[in-house]
């Protein structure tokens, strides 16, 4: 059975890895975590979302990583930008692609999905 989980589709069972850590570190946060390793020679980094990976950095503003792109309606979006720096033939960010789900009946369709499981994974 297919069921929506925090917006997202899955027939595989989700993992919730705090319930495999046992005690205190089940609850902490993220600044707890690199609190625990500053100091130590090993290589610890957080998993970020994008969100988190586009703020300010400033390795991401040197290699000009980050751009802003032009969607629907005047209102324009960050997003990585072209890794590759050609200056013959710059990348051009016209469109920051279509909303979230966009596609979502035409996909649910094209893996055999009937209109009652579209319907039932579409609700709210």
């Amino acid at each position: 059975m297919i069921k929506k989980t925090q917006g997202a589709l899955t027939g595989l069972k989700v993992l919730d890895f705090s319930t495999l850590l046992p005690g205190p570190y089940a609850t902490m946060t993220l600044a707890d975590w690199m609190a625990a390793f500053e100091g130590l020679d090993i290589c610890v980094e957080p998993v970020l979302s994008m969100a988190e990976a586009l703020e300010e950095n400033a390795q991401l503003a040197h290699r000009k990583m980050v751009v802003e792109v032009p969607l629907e309606k005047g209102t324009r979006i960050r997003q990585p930008a072209n890794p590759l720096k050609l200056s013959k033939t710059p990348p051009r960010y016209d469109h920051g692609g279509y909303p979230t789900g966009h596609d979502t009946q035409e996909i649910l369709e094209a893996l055999g999905l009937d209109d009652e499981t579209i319907e039932e994974v579409q609700r709210p």
